[in-house]
C-alpha cells in the first residue's frame, strides 16, 4: 500500500524525512518487505523518495471491517484514519434478489433513497453449492455508470444484508435507484 494526503480530489506527497506511525485494531499489517508475523503495529514508517508510506497488509483472511491508524511520529498525532476493506479475492456475481423481487445477477434499480426513507430494505440470495466463503455485497448507480462499489463483506454462512438511506451516503449528491450484485470472496486466491 502507498498513502499520501488528499485535499479535495489532489494527492500531496509527504515532505522528505517525514516519519509516521500506523496501527491497526488486528494484526494485519506487514514491514514493507513482508518480513515478520503480521503485527497491529505500531509500525514506524520513513517516507520514500516519492513522497509516499509504503507498508504491506496481511490480506490472508477477508477484511471487511477495522481502521489503519496514521500519526506523526515526532509528536505522536493522530493525522488520519484509514478504513481496511481487503474483499478477498473474487468469484463470479450469484443471483440474488431486493426484498423478495426478481432474482437476479445484476439487480438493477428499483430502491431509491425517497423509498427507503423510513424503511429497510433486503439483499438475500442462495449459498452456491459447496460454498463456504464469504460474500461482498457491490453497489452502482441505477443508471448503469458501471462503478461497483464493495459495500458490506457478509461473512460465510449468511445469506442477507440489510440497508436502508445510510447506503446513499457513499454516492455523494446522488438520490436515484441503485444496483446491487454480491460476490462470493474467499480468503485464498483461487
Amino acid at each position: 500500500m502507498r498513502w499520501v494526503v488528499s485535499i479535495g480530489r489532489q494527492n500531496i506527497r509527504w515532505p522528505r524525512g517525514f516519519k509516521a506511525v500506523v496501527s491497526a485494531a488486528f494484526p494485519v499489517l506487514l514491514t514493507k518487505d513482508g518480513s515478520g508475523p503480521p503485527t497491529n503495529g505500531p509500525l514506524l514508517m520513513m517516507v520514500n523518495q516519492h513522497g509516499e508510506l509504503e507498508f504491506d497488509i496481511f490480506a490472508e483472511s477477508v477484511l471487511g471491517a477495522g481502521y489503519l491508524d496514521f500519526g506523526n511520529a515526532v509528536d505522536n498525532q493522530n493525522i488520519d484514519r484509514f478504513r481496511l476493506c481487503f474483499p478477498g479475492w473474487r468469484m463470479l456475481p450469484i443471483p440474488a434478489s431486493v426484498d423478495g423481487g426478481a432474482i437476479d445477477i445484476e439487480l438493477h434499480g428499483g430502491v431509491t433513497w425517497e423509498m427507503c426513507r423510513g424503511f429497510e430494505h433486503d439483499v438475500k440470495w442462495s449459498t452456491p453449492a459447496g460454498w463456504t466463503g464469504a460474500y461482498v455485497v457491490e453497489v452502482s448507480r441505477g443508471e448503469g455508470d458501471g462503478n461497483w462499489r464493495p459495500m458490506r463483506v457478509v461473512e460465510s454462512g449468511l445469506t442477507q444484508w440489510t440497508f436502508g438511506t445510510d447506503l446513499w451516503n457513499n454516492f455523494s449528491g446522488y438520490l436515484g435507484p441503485l444496483r446491487f450484485r454480491v460476490v462470493p470472496v474467499s480468503s485464498t486466491p483461487p
